[in-house]
């Protein structure tokens, strides 16, 4: 009774397994992975044509990492486009462990102010969200949402950050600023006693 469940088992997992090496198994040259990135003429048509081609590797079974590939591509030709970092936290949403590597890989790639900081922002309230999903890791979403109360940014999506505003003075910032490093050892020249 339970010999044909062990064949029938074993013929799944055969065919399984056939279905996965069945582009090492053929003689076809296999397509390329994003079409035309060769002929686009500026960085942003090749940006286009990654972030294309990381959608249609996320529809794919198994195919998150090789998206994820493509999108952190596109976001370093485009490092300021916050449309790229709303599209890959979108598409990638199902695949949290994926989303946050890339996330924490661009954060840690670009510089954090000037027309970079939109971007900053953005990328740091995604990482928010995906670490809101488990209570294992709500308080990483927490200490996020401190970090981006200290840099000034508000905390929803609704509001859009002006890169030429200037950054308001915190805590942080303050205490990270080298105009407020004091040395003990410094003593007053006596040119400056003499003005005071």
């Amino acid at each position: 009774m339970s010999d044909y469940r062990v064949v029938a088992a074993a013929v799944a997992f055969l065919l399984l397994f056939l279905w996965r090496v069945r582009p090492v198994l053929s003689d076809d040259e296999p397509e390329p992975a994003v079409r035309g990135l060769d002929a686009a003429k500026d960085d942003d048509a090749r940006a286009t044509l990654l972030a294309e081609a990381g959608d249609r590797y996320a529809r794919g079974l198994g195919g998150a990492r090789k998206a994820a590939a493509c999108y952190a591509r596109a976001m370093r030709l485009r490092p300021t486009s916050p449309d790229l970092v709303g599209r890959a936290s979108q598409t990638l949403s199902r695949q949290p462990k994926v989303l946050e590597g890339l996330l924490w890989r661009r954060l840690g790639a670009g510089p954090w102010s000037g027309p970079a900081r939109p971007v900053a922002i953005l990328l740091l309230r995604e990482l928010v969200k995906v670490y809101d999903g488990t209570s294992r890791t709500r308080p990483r979403a927490r200490a996020l949402e401190h970090l981006l109360t200290e840099l000034g940014a508000p905390l929803t999506d609704d509001v859009a950050v002006d890169p030429t505003l200037p950054t308001p003075a915190t805590p942080l910032t303050e205490a990270l600023a080298p105009s407020s490093v004091v040395e003990p050892d410094a003593k007053a020249s006596p040119e400056d006693e003499e003005e005071a």
